[in-house]
């Protein structure tokens, strides 16, 4: 019973340079979400980038009660064969809002710094490893719903090998506020992955540190553990299968389990031809206790202009030991055209 209205326009004054505006607009029942934006990216030769955005939004809800918030965000980055530079900047009043957004939080200012240094080993005397790149990645926040700040630094180091090999190492300690509490924060963390095989690909990753149990009465520490590992095959050049497995728990710092958790992600795709193609994704979540099921036929006809035509459906069971049983199913064709001016 929702009505969406998205408008976007961009106007492109140099490669990779452009200046845009976005409106968005949710209606239902009397109640409103609106947002207008503008954003541009503008860049100095070829290793120099700036980003901005401004966004308003007003909303009002079921009860009548009306708000308003300011958003911004700006950043930059330097690259270089040696040198990686970045940084960015946000600021979002605490009435902000937008519904048609991935909106983490509000009433936060942020920021973050990033930097890396870029090392070539001789191809000669080590054939098997192609760069070594230390780096360092900073944040500092203010949080005003909180009222508390959020320090963070993580150094790490990433490494690359041939057969698209890689690993990457880091280290971070912070700190951050919530529900009147400060609490210690950090992770300790591993990926890496190759091309073992020309029709296999394997990754994984292990992460661990100290965490949060978001519990607004009464929230406590503990640590976080994250173990995930990535399956790809491709026995042809147009079938390919993808497993991706991941097991996240938290243990309090007494050492009891408060919780577990398995995700499991099963992708297929099969490419009949460079337009047309079906695709098949399962998603098995044990907290939630349910599977999803997503199937879906692309038709590309050029870039931008293509048709899709797909079935979704849920399985869920409400309590342990009983069977899984179907609670929603959704057909759905979407059809787009790109025009060019």
């Amino acid at each position: 019973q929702k009505v969406f209205t998205i408008g976007r326009a961009m106007g492109n004054f140099a490669p990779g340079e452009y200046v845009g505006g976005l409106v968005t607009d949710i209606e239902y029942r009397g109640s409103h979400n609106r947002v207008a934006a503008a954003d541009m990216v503008m860049r100095h030769g070829d290793r120099f980038q700036w980003t901005g955005a401004l966004l308003r939004s007003e909303s009002r809800d079921l009860e009548g009660v009306a708000k308003n918030g300011m958003g911004a965000h700006a950043g930059y980055s330097f690259n270089t064969r040696r040198f990686t530079v970045a940084g960015h900047l946000e600021h979002f009043d605490r009435d902000f809002q937008m519904d048609t957004a991935f909106m983490n939080r509000v009433g936060l200012t942020r920021t973050w710094q990033y930097a890396e240094v870029q090392f070539y080993p001789d191809e000669k005397r080590y054939p098997w490893i192609k760069r070594i790149a230390p780096f360092v990645w900073g944040v500092q926040a203010k949080d005003r719903v909180e009222n508390g700040t959020e320090p963070f630094i993580l150094p790490g180091v990433r490494f690359n090998f041939t057969r698209q090999g890689y690993l990457r190492v880091d280290l971070g300690r912070g700190r951050e506020t919530f529900a009147g509490q400060r609490f210690a924060i950090g992770r300790n963390h591993i990926d890496g992955g190759a091309q073992i095989l020309r029709w296999l690909n394997v990754a994984g990753s292990i992460d661990r540190g100290a965490g949060i149990y978001y519990d607004a009465p009464v929230p406590f520490a503990g640590t976080n553990s994250r173990r995930n590992i990535r399956i790809g095959l491709q026995p042809s050049s147009r079938l390919s299968h993808n497993v991706d497995y991941t097991y996240v728990q938290f243990d309090a710092e007494s050492g009891e389990r408060v919780f577990d958790l398995h995700v499991l992600n099963l992708r297929n795709t099969y490419q009949f031809n460079p337009q047309f193609l079906i695709r098949g994704i399962v998603q098995y979540d044990s907290s939630r206790r349910r599977v999803l099921g997503d199937f879906l036929g692309s038709y590309e006809l050029v870039p931008g202009t293509v048709v899709h035509a797909g079935y979704g459906t849920l399985l869920e069971s409400p309590e342990r030991l009983l069977p899984y049983q179907a609670t929603a199913r959704s057909f759905f064709f979407k059809a787009s055209y790109l025009a060019r001016f």
